[in-house]
């Protein structure tokens, strides 16, 4: 099982640095040809949606 933080998430939704994106999906794209879990905790949903919110509107 692969744990998604907050940094992660954020990354991947905004593509705000194009090069540590790329890193991120790099690192994540083999998990849609093998079955592996991805575990995203209820405070890392809780943490990206204030930060979309009160940073990105």
């Amino acid at each position: 099982m692969i744990g998604i933080d907050t940094n992660i998430l954020l990354r991947i939704v905004n593509d705000d640095d194009p090069e540590q994106s790329k890193k991120i999906r790099a690192l994540l794209a083999p998990l849609d040809e093998t079955v592996h879990s991805v575990r995203i905790d209820d405070i890392v949903l809780a943490e990206t949606v204030w930060v979309l919110h009160s940073v990105y509107r």
